[in-house]
C-alpha cells in the first residue's frame, strides 16, 4: 500500500463507516465476508471485508470504477493512512489492506479524493466540507447568529469539526449527523438520545474553550486527551507489536513481509487530520449551506454552448445584481460576418430594489450588419428613475464583431485581429477596460474584482489560466507599466473602497481554489494593497500642514503633493514620502530626495506627468524637522497600509494578532533587518525591460526564490557537517594544462584548443559535447553521472569534476592563463599546482597521435554497411552489421533473463534504408541538395551547414514500401500501429528526424575529435512501443567514477529517461550502488533534487541505433537521437511526496531490483553494460535497450 505520513494537520472533512459486526463472529467459521456498496457522483464504491479462521486477519478491498487519479483516506483505531488505487483486472480501480489478526478492526472510516478533480467523495456522494460548513453553521445559529469576523467565524467552523470529530469517533453514524444537519431530527431531541457521551459537552461554553484551544494551535487529539477522552492507541500498539514509538515511525512490516508500497506504520493520526480545508474543497466550490447558482447562471451556461452566440459577459451590478450581455449572430451561425444579415444584443439582468429582488428582465437591441459599429455602449436606470447601474463608474460596452474597427479589434471571438489571446474572455475584457478614456486604479481595481467574481462564480472554463491573466494585468500596473490615472480623479476614500473589495475577493477566490490556482490568487495579493484607512490619507496630511503650520499655499512642494493625494492618491505617493522623510533626515539634501525616489523608479517627468503635477522640489523647515519627521513617519505607514499589500512592515502589523509564537522570532528578526542584506531590482519604466524581465522579477520577489539563496548560503556548512568535501568527481583522473574560464561549456563545444587545456566552465548542462583539445573540466554545475557528457568525459579521459563551493573555483579562475597540474584523489577531492610551461608545450597534457588535437583519441574508421534489401528487420533477423548495437543486445537477451526482466516488442529499419530512399525518383532532387549541403561543412563553422541538411532530410519522402513492411512489422511484432494517416505521418516525421540527427552538432564535433568522417555514419532505427511509466533508470554495471567492476552503479528519475542522460532536466537523480556480491544492502548516493519530469503519453518511440556507436572503446551513445510520435511534457515531479524518498523499505527493494537487472544483464552478455530501463506504473522492470559500458 501507499501510504503516506500523517502527522498533525488541521483538516475539516467526515468519514464514511464501514462496519462489520460479525468480525468477531463464532471461532468455527473458517472465512467470513460482508460486502457493501456505496454511490458517488458516476461511480460505485465497492467494499469487501473477508475475516479469516482461525488467524482472525481481516482483507478489506475497495473497488471503484470511478476514473482518474483516487486517493482512499482511511482510518481506524486511531490511526490514519493515505493509500493510491491501482488498476484492478476488472478496468477499474481497487485498494487492498490486511489487517493481521491484533489489528483487526470492526469499524473502517474512509473517504475518496479525487486528485485531479480536486473532488472529495463520502457515504452520500458529496463534497466533505459540506456536512462540516453546515454543522457550524447550526451552532452560530442556535447562539443567536451574532454578528462576527472571520476569524471568529474559522474558530467555529474548527470548533464543529471538533466536535464532528468526537461524535464520529463515539460511534454516532453519519446517517444520524445528516439527519441533524438537514432539520429532520430536533438538535434537542438528538442532543437527549446521544446522552453526552462520556460526559461530553457540546453547549457554548464548551464550544467556547474549543475555539480559545484550535485557535492557540491545539491539535484535536490534544483536546480529546485534556477533555477526558480516551487516549491514543499508538503508544499501546507499539508496545504490543514491538514498533519504536510515534516519534520516530517505522514500517508496520519488515522489508521482506512487505509487498511495493507497503505501510509505514504511521500511528494515532484521525484521517479528518489529512485533508487541509482550502485544498479539499473541490475548484470554485461553494461552502455555504443552502448555496445557489446565480438565477442567470443556466443563461451563461446556455450562451457558453450556443455556436450562434459570439460575445458573452456576466456584468456585477453590487448587492447580488448581475446583468448578462450577449451578442448573437442571426441566421447561419457559421456563416461569414458579411453574410449574417444582423445581430441581436440581448440582455438579461437579475436587480435588488430596497432589498428585494425582482424578476429576470430582458432587453433586445437589434444591430444592422451595415451598423458601422465598434461596439455598444449602456448605462441602465430603474424605471421610476430612482437609480442607476454603471460598470464600475464608466459605461458598459459591448463589442460588435461589425464595422472596420469592429468588436473584431476589441476582442470578439471571431475577430479579425488574429490574435489567439483575445479569444479569451477575460483577456477581452482586460483589453477592453485598459482602452477606456477615463480611468484610475479605482476603475482597475473594481474590473478586476469583477473578472475575479466571475471566476469564482464559475464563469470561465479555464480558472487557472484566467487567475494568471488578471495577475499579469495587475502586476504590469503594480510596477508602473499601465496608467495609473487618466483623465478621472478619484478620492482616496473610493480608491480604498475599490482596494478593500478586491483584497476580500481575492481572499474569496484563494478560498475556493487549490492547486496553481490558489497559488495565482495568493500573487494576485502582492499586487494591491489593502486598503486600510484611505480616508486618513487625504485627512492626515491636511493635520500635518495645519499642526506645523505649512500654508496651503499654491507653487510650493507641500501644496502640490497635498492637491495630488487630495485628489488621486496613487502607490507613487509611498516613495514620495520616503524621499521626502530623508530629505528631512539628510538635513534638506535635494540629492538624497531625489536618489531616493530615483530607486523607486519615479523620475521628475513622472511627478510632472501627475493630473496634479508636482513640478518643484521641496522645501526644508529647519525649525520644525523633529516634528515633521515624527509626522511624515507615522503617515508613512498610513500609505503602506493602503498602498503596499506586499510591504513586509505593513503586512506584519495587519497579522500582529494572528501570528504564531513560533513566528514571531524570525519575524522580529526579518524586520530588525530589512533592507540590509542587498538592494531590489531598480523599476525601470520601459516596456521591453518588463516583458524581458518580468518571470525573473516575480520568481526572485517570491519566497521559493529567498529560500534557494538561504539552501544555497547553509549547503557547504552541510556539506562540511556530512564530510563531503566541495568536489564531486564525475570523471576522475589527473592532468596538466593551460587554464582558460568560459562563461558556458556549450558556447565553446565547437571550438578545438590548440594545446592542453583545462577548462573551468561557470555553467554545464550534461548535454554538450567535450571540446577537443580540453583535458580536464571544472564547474559548479554537478550533471548526473551518467549523463551522456559525463560518459563522453570519461571514455576521453578527461578529469572532469563540479565544486559545491564559490572559493576554490574563484581561487582558480584567477590563475586563468597560467598552466596547472591537476589530480582527483581518493578521498574524491581536486588538487592542484602551477606547473612548467615547456611541459606542456612538450606535450605533457597527455600524449596523443600526431595531427590529433590534444585530449582526443583517434579510432579506426568503420567498414560503411550496405543495405540488406529489406526495408524492416523483426527480432530474429537482427545481426552485426545489418543493426545497431541496441537491436542485436535486446535481441541477445530473448531467453536469457529472468521473466521478472520484460524486453519491448522490437523491429528496426536497418542500416542504408535512409541511403536507398534517397534513390528514389522522389527523392532525387533533395540527394543532391543533400550532398551539397554536406560538401558545404567546414570545421570552423558548422553550424549553418549542418542545419541544412536536417531541414532537408525533414523534406524526404519516405518510401510506401518502407511503411507498408513496417506496419506490417509492427502487426508481427505486437506493437500498436498508427491509427489513421494524421498518426502515420507523425511517425514518419519522427522517424525522419531520427535519420536527420546524424546531422547534429553534437555529433559532428565528437566524430572530428577521434578522426571519423560524420557523413560515414548509417542510421539505423529501432522502433518500439513507449507506455507511461513511474520510473527510468541508467545502470553502469562497473562503477564509472571508481573503475570498481565489482561495484554496481545506477541513476533513478521519476518519468523519463531523458531527464538523466540528456542534461535537459537540472538537479540530481537518485544515485545508488550496490556490491555484486550484496544486491540485497544498496547504499544511496544522491538522492534526488529534480523538480521537473519528462512524460509522454501510450505512443511509438524511434531510437537512433547507429553505426557510430557500436565502436569499440567509443562513447557514441546519446550522440544521435531518439524522438517519440508524441511530444514528451516536462511537468512537476515532487520527490518529497513520491515512495522513493518516503518509503525506505520501498526504495530499498527498488534499488536492488534495479541493480539486480544490471547484474543478470552483464552475465547474459559478458561484460559489463550501459542500461537504459523503465519501471512500470505496476511495478514491472522493462529493459529498453543496452551497449557496452566504455
Amino acid at each position: 500500500m501507499d501510504v503516506w505520513d500523517t502527522k498533525r494537520c488541521t483538516n475539516k472533512a467526515y468519514k464514511v463507516n464501514v462496519v462489520n459486526r460479525d468480525v468477531n463472529g463464532a471461532a468455527n467459521i473458517l472465512m467470513l465476508a460482508n460486502e457493501r456498496t456505496f454511490d458517488i457522483p458516476g461511480a460505485r464504491v465497492r467494499v469487501e471485508v473477508v475475516t479469516r479462521a482461525p488467524c482472525g486477519t481481516q482483507a478489506i478491498t475497495v473497488a471503484t470504477d470511478k476514473p482518474g487519479s483516487l486517493l482512499l483516506h482511511w482510518g481506524y483505531k486511531q490511526r490514519a493512512l493515505q493509500t493510491r488505487f491501482s488498476p484492478a483486472a476488472d478496468g477499474g480501480q481497487a485498494v487492498s489492506i490486511e489487517l493481521p489478526g491484533p489489528e483487526a478492526s470492526d469499524r473502517l472510516n474512509f473517504v475518496i479524493k479525487n486528485e485531479g478533480m480536486g473532488e472529495w467523495y463520502d457515504l452520500n456522494g458529496a463534497n466533505f466540507q459540506e456536512l462540516c460548513g453546515v454543522w457550524a453553521y447550526l451552532a452560530w445559529e442556535r447562539a443567536g447568529c451574532p454578528a462576527r469576523s472571520g476569524a471568529e467565524a474559522d474558530a467555529e467552523y474548527d470548533a464543529g469539526v471538533a466536535e464532528l470529530v468526537l461524535l464520529l469517533r463515539r460511534g454516532v453514524g453519519l446517517d444520524e449527523l445528516w439527519a441533524v444537519a438537514r432539520g429532520q431530527v430536533p438538535w434537542a431531541q438528538f442532543q437527549a438520545a446521544l446522552g453526552k457521551p462520556d460526559g461530553a459537552d457540546f453547549g457554548a461554553d464548551a464550544r467556547r474553550v474549543l475555539r480559545e484551544q484550535l485557535a492557540a494551535g491545539r491539535s484535536v487529539q490534544e483536546l480529546e486527551h485534556a477533555l477526558g477522552a480516551s487516549p491514543p492507541e499508538a503508544s499501546q500498539t507499539a508496545s504490543q507489536t514491538g514498533a519504536p514509538p510515534a516519534s520516530a515511525p517505522a514500517p508496520a512490516q519488515t522489508s521482506e513481509e512487505s509487498g511495493l508500497g507497503a505501510s509505514r506504520g504511521m500511528r494515532s493520526v484521525d484521517p479528518l487530520d489529512l485533508i487541509k480545508r482550502p485544498a479539499a474543497a473541490p475548484l470554485l466550490a461553494d461552502a455555504r449551506p443552502g448555496a445557489q447558482d446565480s438565477p442567470l447562471a443556466p443563461l451563461v451556461r446556455a450562451a457558453g454552448e450556443d455556436d450562434a452566440v459570439c460575445w458573452h459577459r456576466t456584468f456585477n451590478l453590487g448587492d447580488g445584481a448581475q446583468l448578462l450581455a450577449t451578442v448573437r449572430r442571426l441566421g447561419d451561425p457559421h456563416a461569414p460576418a458579411d453574410d449574417s444579415p444582423e445581430l441581436m444584443v440581448e440582455l438579461g439582468s437579475v436587480l435588488s430594489m430596497d432589498g428585494e429582488e425582482l424578476p429576470l428582465q430582458r432587453a433586445r437591441v437589434p444591430v444592422p450588419v451595415d451598423a458601422d459599429l465598434a461596439a455598444l455602449a449602456f448605462v441602465l436606470r430603474s424605471r421610476d428613475g430612482s437609480r442607476w447601474w454603471r460598470d464600475g463608474g464608466g459605461d458598459f460596452r459591448v463589442p460588435l464583431p461589425t464595422g472596420d474597427g469592429g468588436g473584431a479589434g476589441e476582442g470578439a471571438p471571431d475577430a479579425a485581429s488574429g490574435n489567439p489571446l483575445l479569444q479569451d474572455s477575460v483577456a477581452r475584457a482586460i483589453v477592453e477596460a485598459e482602452a477606456t478614456p477615463a480611468w484610475t486604479l479605482m476603475h482597475r481595481f473594481n474590473r478586476a474584482s469583477d473578472l475575479l467574481e466571475q471566476v469564482a462564480a464559475g464563469g470561465v472554463e479555464d480558472v487557472e489560466g484566467s487567475l494568471a491573466r488578471i495577475y499579469v494585468w495587475l502586476r504590469y500596473s503594480s510596477i508602473r507599466q499601465l496608467t495609473w490615472q487618466r483623465n478621472y480623479n478619484t478620492q482616496p476614500r473610493i480608491l480604498g473602497a475599490a482596494q478593500e473589495r478586491l483584497t476580500h475577493t481575492i481572499a474569496k477566490v484563494y478560498s475556493k481554489t487549490s492547486g496553481m490556482s490558489q497559488e495565482w490568487a495568493r500573487l494576485l495579493l502582492t499586487t494591491v494593497g489593502r486598503g486600510g484607512n484611505a480616508q486618513a490619507v487625504r485627512d492626515d496630511i491636511l493635520h500635518i500642514m495645519h499642526r506645523n503650520h505649512i500654508p496651503e499655499k499654491g507653487g510650493t512642494w507641500m501644496e502640490q503633493w497635498h492637491q495630488k493625494l487630495h485628489n488621486n492618491t496613487t502607490p507613487d505617493d509611498v516613495p514620495i514620502c520616503e524621499a521626502y522623510l530623508a530629505f528631512l533626515e539628510s538635513g534638506g539634501d535635494q540629492g538624497t530626495y531625489w536618489r531616493v525616489l530615483a530607486d523607486a523608479g519615479v523620475t521628475r517627468q513622472r511627478l510632472e506627468s501627475f493630473d496634479r503635477p508636482i513640478t518643484v522640489d521641496p522645501q526644508f523647515f529647519g525649525d520644525r524637522r523633529d516634528a515633521l519627521l515624527a509626522d511624515f513617519r507615522a503617515y508613512l505607514k498610513v500609505l503602506k497600509a493602503v498602498h503596499s499589500g506586499a510591504d513586509l512592515q505593513a503586512s506584519a502589523s495587519a497579522a500582529a494578532r494572528i501570528v504564531p509564537a513560533a513566528a514571531k522570532a524570525p519575524l522580529g528578526y526579518a524586520l530588525a533587518h530589512a533592507g540590509t542584506g542587498g538592494s531590489a531590482l531598480a523599476l525601470v519604466e520601459a516596456a521591453d525591460w518588463t516583458v524581458r524581465l518580468f518571470a525573473e522579477e516575480v520568481v526572485r520577489a517570491g519566497p521559493a526564490f529567498a529560500l534557494s539563496l538561504a539552501l544555497s548560503a547553509a549547503e557547504p556548512g552541510l556539506r562540511a557537517a556530512a564530510e563531503l568535501g566541495a568536489w564531486q568527481l564525475v570523471s576522475p583522473g589527473a592532468a596538466r594544462g593551460e587554464l582558460v574560464a568560459v562563461p558556458s561549456l556549450r558556447e565553446v563545444q565547437d571550438r578545438a584548443f590548440p594545446r592542453p587545456t583545462v577548462l573551468l566552465a561557470w555553467e554545464v548542462t550534461g548535454e554538450e559535447e567535450v571540446p577537443a583539445g580540453v583535458v580536464a573540466l571544472l564547474s559548479p554545475d554537478a550533471p548526473d553521472v551518467l549523463s551522456h557528457l559525463a560518459v563522453r568525459a570519461r571514455n576521453l579521459a578527461v578529469l572532469f569534476a563540479a565544486c559545491h563551493d564559490a572559493a576554490p573555483l574563484r581561487e582558480l579562475e584567477a590563475l586563468e592563463g597560467r598552466v596547472l597540474e591537476l589530480d582527483s584523489t581518493a578521498a574524491g577531492a581536486v588538487t592542484w599546482q602551477e606547473a612548467d610551461e615547456e611541459e606542456v608545450e612538450g606535450g605533457g597534457g597527455r600524449a596523443t597521435p600526431a595531427g590529433v588535437a590534444a585530449g582526443t583519441k583517434k579510432l579506426t574508421r568503420p567498414t560503411t554497411p550496405k543495405w540488406c534489401g529489406k526495408w524492416v528487420l523483426g527480432m530474429d533477423e537482427f545481426k552485426q552489421g545489418v543493426v545497431g548495437a541496441k537491436s542485436n543486445n535486446l535481441a541477445g537477451l530473448r531467453g536469457r533473463l529472468p521473466e521478472s526482466i520484460q524486453l519491448p516488442a522490437s523491429v528496426t529499419i536497418p542500416f542504408g534504408s535512409f541511403e536507398k530512399a534517397l534513390e528514389s525518383r522522389e527523392n532525387r532532387e533533395l540527394a543532391k541538395q543533400i550532398r551539397a549541403a554536406v560538401s558545404s561543412v567546414t570545421p570552423h563553422s558548422p553550424g549553418p551547414a549542418l542545419a541544412r541538411c536536417r531541414d532537408l532530410v525533414n523534406q524526404v519522402a519516405v518510401p510506401s514500401a518502407l511503411r507498408k513492411e513496417l506496419e506490417a512489422g509492427m502487426r508481427a511484432a505486437g506493437i500498436p500501429v498508427p491509427q489513421n494517416e494524421e498518426r502515420w505521418e507523425a511517425a514518419l516525421c519522427a522517424l525522419k528526424a531520427v535519420w536527420a540527427s546524424k546531422y547534429n552538432d553534437r555529433a559532428f564535433y565528437s566524430c572530428r575529435k577521434v578522426g571519423l568522417r560524420f557523413d560515414d555514419v548509417r542510421m539505423a532505427v529501432l522502433c518500439q512501443r513507449v507506455v507511461p511509466v513511474r520510473y527510468a533508470f541508467v545502470i553502469h554495471t562497473a562503477n564509472p567514477v571508481s573503475g570498481d567492476a565489482d561495484e554496481i552503479y545506477a541513476e533513478l528519475v521519476i518519468g523519463l529517461g531523458e531527464a538523466i542522460v540528456s542534461g535537459a532536466v537540472p538537479g540530481s537523480a537518485l544515485a545508488f550502488s550496490a556490491r555484486k556480491d550484496a544486491l540485497d544492502a544498496p547504499r544511496v548516493l544522491l538522492y534526488p533534487s529534480k523538480s521537473r519530469a519528462l512524460v509522454v503519453a501510450d505512443s511509438l518511440i524511434l531510437r537512433s541505433d547507429s553505426n557510430g556507436e557500436d565502436l569499440e572503446g567509443y562513447a557514441g551513445a546519446g550522440l544521435y537521437e531518439s524522438v517519440t510520435v508524441d511530444a514528451t511534457r516536462s511537468v512537476v515531479a515532487d520527490y518529497s511526496a513520491d515512495d522513493l524518498l518516503m518509503d525506505p523499505g520501498f526504495r530499498r527493494r527498488l534499488m536492488t531490483d534495479v541493480c539486480r537487472v544490471g547484474l543478470e544483464i552483464e552475465q547474459a552478455l559478458g561484460s559489463a553494460q550501459d542500461i537504459e530501463g523503465v519501471v512500470g506504473k505496476d511495478g514491472a522492470i522493462t529493459v529498453v535497450q543496452t551497449r557496452p559500458q566504455v
